[in-house]
């Protein structure tokens, strides 16, 4: 929630400057939206354990599935003229969002190739996500008449960078059946940052304003799984899992109304494809001896992802 805190005002305090400074030299847009609604998320990783030189040793296959959220975010845009090219406007975006996690269902199965396996299940007790994204680019207007987004259409290129965190919470864990208070009180986090390229594009009809983009993003992947010690006083076993072989595909689609006072009433989707391969382990120190494991043994992270489906509704301000 601090770091949250932290880029809200981080966002706020750009747009700020953006719209202060730029202002005298060019005409100038600003939109502030607050968003809130439902999320849905599943992520997963499968990773294989291997003794050396290259025998494996354990498969594990982890998803956890139908994760619900409640969301709350902020969104701001500025949408600066610009005279010299008279193409289109510049255009600054900035979003970022906070989410409480309500259930979800947590599934791990372990293969031995000797054919013993193993069934972990666990529910979501709590948790929440973080996303952070800022870009900018250039909207080309095909259709300008007045105004700085006049009626009509515009399209044009952005990147920028982004930041997401999933932070889960596990309780009720089974293991093949039996109660396993060891996995009870597991803390599983998900880290993805990194640059994009996307596109956005805007079309507008009367008061009614409708937004469509796509973005790409290359980025790095970590996750991390902690089991506290008895009271949660003590780290049992603490790992961690990194990739830089990631991308993301992101999707989102935005209608609003605004209104002859600068309010603006809408609605929004959005979905993520989050997909990560050839990992490795990144274990603190004693965390393979602290569970019997032999300290020569290594991991590769065949594959881990992340999808999300958000739905919002939105309230904002134009000046």
């Amino acid at each position: 929630m601090q770091l949250m805190k932290k880029w809200t005002l981080a966002a706020s305090t750009i747009l700020a400057y953006f719209t202060t400074n730029l202002y005298a030299q060019a005409p100038t847009e600003t939109e502030f939206e607050i968003t809130n609604g439902y999320r849905q998320d599943r992520i997963y990783s499968h990773i294989n354990s291997y003794a050396p030189p290259t025998n494996l040793i354990f498969r594990d296959k982890l998803s956890i599935k139908d994760i619900s959220y409640y969301q709350l975010g902020l969104r701001g845009n500025v949408f600066i003229c610009e005279p010299m090219i008279d193409l289109g406007d510049l255009y600054i975006c900035l979003e970022t969002d906070y989410a409480w996690a309500g259930s979800g269902t947590y599934h791990e199965k372990g293969f031995v190739p000797a054919g013993m396996t193993s069934h972990t299940k666990a529910r979501v007790h709590s948790g929440d996500a973080e996303d952070f994204i800022v870009g900018g680019g250039y909207l080309f207007d095909f259709n300008r008449c007045c105004g700085i987004v006049p009626e009509g259409f515009v399209i044009g290129p952005i990147a920028g960078w982004s930041y997401q965190r999933q932070k889960l919470k596990m309780e009720h864990a089974t293991t093949n059946g039996k109660t396993n208070n060891a996995l009870n009180g597991l803390t599983y986090t998900n880290r993805w940052q990194g640059p994009w390229l996307g596109f956005d594009a805007t079309h507008i009809v009367n008061d009614f304003e409708f937004n469509i983009g796509y973005e790409y993003h290359w980025a790095e992947w970590d996750a991390t799984w902690v089991i506290r010690g008895p009271a949660n006083i003590d780290v049992a076993f603490s790992d961690r899992r990194k990739s830089e072989n990631t991308t993301g595909q992101v999707f989102y689609l935005n209608g609003c109304w605004k209104t002859c006072y600068g309010l603006s009433l809408g609605l929004g989707v959005k979905y993520q494809s989050w997909h990560t391969s050839s990992g490795h382990e990144k274990p603190k120190a004693g965390s393979f001896a602290a569970i019997g494991l032999s300290s020569s043994e290594h991991d590769v992270v065949k594959s881990a992802g992340w999808t999300s489906f958000a739905a919002t509704f939105d309230i904002g301000y134009v000046f």
